[in-house]
Formats: C-alpha cells, sequence, structure tokens
C-alpha cells in the first residue's frame, strides 16, 4: 500500500513539473485527467472519458493535445494562449452540464498558480452519490471504489448508447442531404423515386433511433448473440414500414447499422481497436451469409435474389470484406460527401442497381467511378453530370452514412 501511495505521489509531481515546464511556452495549460477511483485509474473506461473530452476540447479550442501515461492515471495537456479565465468557464461549464462530466477534471493553470472553482466563486464539487462536497467523501472514504466505479460505469454506458445512436441518425440525415446524388432522394428532390419524398424518410428516423438504441443495449448484455440481434431486427423492420406507410426506406441502412453498432460498441468498451471491430464484422457476416444463402432460405429480398441468379453477395459481401468499400481509402476527409459516394460506387456490389439494371450496368457504373477516381476528379463538369444520372444506388448511399459516422466517432476505438 505504501509503495503504491509513494507512485501516485510521484505521478502528481510529475505532472506538476510537465506543467510547469509547458507554462514557459504558453500563458495558460489545460489538464484533462480522470476523476474516478485510484484503483480504476487505468483500463478502458478512463481511456473512453479521455477520448470522449479530448475530441470535444480540440474542436472547442482549435488546439493539439499531448498525452501523458501516468501511474495515477493518464491525462492530456493542452497549451493555451485564452486567458485562464475564459478557459476556465469553459470548463465550468463543461464538469457541470455534459452528461458525464462529473467523471472528468478540467484543471487550468497560470504563471505561478492553479485557476480553481473558488477563484470563479463557484462552489465545491458534489459526490456523484450523495451530493455532499467531494472532498469530504474522498478524505472519509465515505463510498466503496467499487460503488463508485459501478456508478460511472453505467452513466458512461448509457452515454455511449445514447450518442452512438445520435451519431447514427446524424450520418443518415447527413446523407440524405447529400447533393448531387445522382438519382436519390434528397433535400432537393425526389430522384427517380416517384413513391417517396424526404418525409418518408425523416419519418422513419424516431423508430431508427430506438432500434439502434435496443441494438447497443443488447450489445452490452452478457448473452449477446447474433440471433437474438437479427430476432429484433426483423420485428423492427416491421415498425419501420409501418412509419412510412410500406414505403421501404432505410432497409439496408437498418441492416447495415443493426449488425455494425453493436460490435462497435463491444469493442469501444473493450479498449480495442478498429481493427478489431473489423474482424468481428467479418465473422458475423460470414455467418450471416452463410445463414441466408442457403438453398433453404427462398429468396425474396433484392439481396437473395441477386445472389442466387449471379453470385453477387451484396450488403453481405460487403460486411464480409471488412466494409472494403470504405476502408479501402478511408479516412479522406478532404473529400466532399459526393465524391465519397462515387468512391463507394466504385467498389460497391449494389444490389438495388442491380434489381433495376443488370450486372453489366452495375459494372459499366464502376468503371466510370473508378475513372473518376483516377482523375482526382479534376473533371468536375463530368463528376457533376455523372452525379445527376437517373440511377439510384442505395446500397452505396447506406455506405456512405456509415462512413460519415465512423468519421465522427472513430476516436472512440484504440
Amino acid at each position: 500500500m505504501t509503495a503504491d501511495i509513494d507512485l501516485f505521489l510521484k505521478a502528481k509531481e510529475e505532472r506538476v513539473a510537465n506543467v510547469q515546464k509547458a507554462l514557459k511556452t504558453h500563458p495558460t495549460i489545460l489538464v484533462l485527467h480522470t476523476n474516478i477511483p485510484s484503483v480504476h485509474k487505468h483500463g478502458a473506461l478512463p481511456n473512453i472519458l479521455l477520448s470522449i473530452f479530448d475530441k470535444l476540447l480540440k474542436t472547442l479550442l482549435h488546439t493539439p493535445a499531448q498525452r501523458y501515461l501516468s501511474a495515477d492515471g493518464d491525462y492530456y495537456m493542452y497549451g493555451l494562449n485564452q486567458e485562464a479565465i475564459a478557459v476556465k468557464k469553459t470548463c465550468i461549464f463543461l464538469e457541470e452540464n455534459h452528461p458525464i462530466g462529473r467523471f472528468i477534471d478540467l484543471d487550468v493553470h497560470q504563471k505561478n498558480a492553479r485557476f480553481t472553482r473558488k477563484d470563479m466563486n463557484k462552489p465545491e464539487r458534489t459526490c456523484f452519490l450523495c451530493e455532499q462536497p467531494a472532498s469530504v467523501c474522498r478524505r472519509e472514504q465515505t463510498h466503496d471504489p467499487k460503488t463508485l466505479y459501478a456508478y460511472i460505469k453505467e452513466k458512461t454506458q448509457a452515454f455511449l448508447i445514447e450518442s452512438l445512436a445520435q451519431e447514427s441518425m446524424l450520418a443518415l440525415r447527413k446523407e440524405l442531404f447529400t447533393y448531387p446524388c445522382f438519382g436519390l432522394v434528397s433535400h432537393r428532390s425526389s430522384g427517380m423515386h416517384k413513391d417517396m419524398n424526404i418525409s418518408h424518410f425523416l419519418s422513419a428516423f424516431p423508430v431508427l433511433k430506438e432500434a439502434f438504441k435496443q441494438y447497443l443495449t443488447m450489445a452490452l448484455e452478457p448473452d449477446f448473440n447474433l440471433r437474438d440481434l437479427r430476432k429484433a431486427g426483423k420485428m423492427n423492420e416491421q415498425a419501420l414500414l409501418k412509419a412510412t406507410d410500406g414505403i421501404n426506406t432505410h432497409k439496408g441502412a437498418h441492416f447495415i447499422f443493426g449488425l455494425c453498432l453493436p460490435y462497435y460498441l463491444q469493442n469501444i468498451w473493450a479498449n480495442k481497436s478498429l481493427h478489431h471491430f473489423l474482424i468481428d464484422i467479418k465473422t458475423a457476416a460470414a455467418k450471416i451469409a452463410r445463414d441466408d444463402f442457403s438453398k433453404k432460405i427462398k429468396a425474396t429480398t433484392d439481396g437473395l435474389i441477386a445472389y442466387h441468379k449471379y453470385q453477387i453477395k451484396g450488403v453481405r459481401g460487403e460486411l464480409e470484406s471488412g466494409l472494403n468499400s470504405i476502408f479501402d481509402w478511408y479516412p479522406h476527409k478532404t473529400l466532399s460527401a459526393s465524391q465519397k459516394l462515387c468512391k463507394i460506387l466504385a467498389r460497391s456490389e449494389d444490389t438495388t442497381l442491380i434489381k433495376a439494371y443488370h450486372p453489366t450496368t452495375l459494372r459499366a457504373i464502376q468503371d466510370c467511378m473508378k475513372a473518376l477516381e483516377a482523375s482526382e476528379f479534376k473533371y468536375e463538369k463530368k463528376v457533376q453530370r455523372c452525379l445527376k444520372t437517373m440511377i439510384s444506388p442505395g446500397g452505396a448511399a447506406d455506405l456512405l452514412a456509415l462512413t460519415f459516422f465512423f468519421e465522427s466517432t472513430d476516436h472512440l476505438l484504440k
């Protein structure tokens, strides 16, 4: 025990020294670290908390950060040119108003002083469990660290479920508002579709979000399995059709996000990488493909018909490849949404196009997209003209939405 205390004290001394060193080049230093029991300062949970708030702070402060490894828990340090009082106001707002802001500490330092809540005439932070001053509970060891950790874990998981579902909906909305977009439904027009418009898509969003939250919740249950996930998916598929008066707006997107989200959250919570997530997706998709492409299953959907007729696997094959149509070029955030759609279409076997046309048409479209990509989209008029072609690559659009989701959340994976 004494050795542990000495180690923690030394780590805190090192952090103070690092702050003083940084203050030689910046007037204000912000330190982000976790506000959780010392025995749980390392592992997946603190890493998740640090990743969430590091991304948020970089967005708010427009500055990079350096991560430091420490026996007392890792931390991020930001060198700032803003006045300490302004920075502290922002930090206090985050600590008090962010859903999991109570689980992080944002310490603001200036030369010869640390800018505290007391300097801002703010009361001391309270305990998570009893609302007494946190310093009192910490000093008197009022609560078992396991109880505190369980509370932090529960709240963080709830935040992740809500946030990932919300980011999924934002990604789908961003895809819907992408233009030009061939003959897809958008905010500008219904494209080549006479049976649907943007209102049908928006009507599906509330049902989709609740479905996604259900799948994410299932992912954290100890008995999570693919069979139950697919069973829940079929029930929600009917709810989607009811919300849109029988119009199929998101069957493909529901399938893709419904499979990806649970494994995505599991990998976040296990502190694993994007690569490991893709391995999990490949494994799950391979099982789905074996089950769905069995001769015992009657071909009633576009995807199954395309497979039995042309041996094209569509979205199942895309997932089984580890989302190659995205990760063959991802990340590439400087491209426009329409250009990303072209990159995906150049690689994906979109069964919605096969249904409307023929595999030879799909190959011709892929060749056109590859030529545009090879020219680095320099022939802008040709790109625009191609994008206004009356085809509706719904499968590629679903993958574009998934790309937007990865762009906004991949910082959560190791």
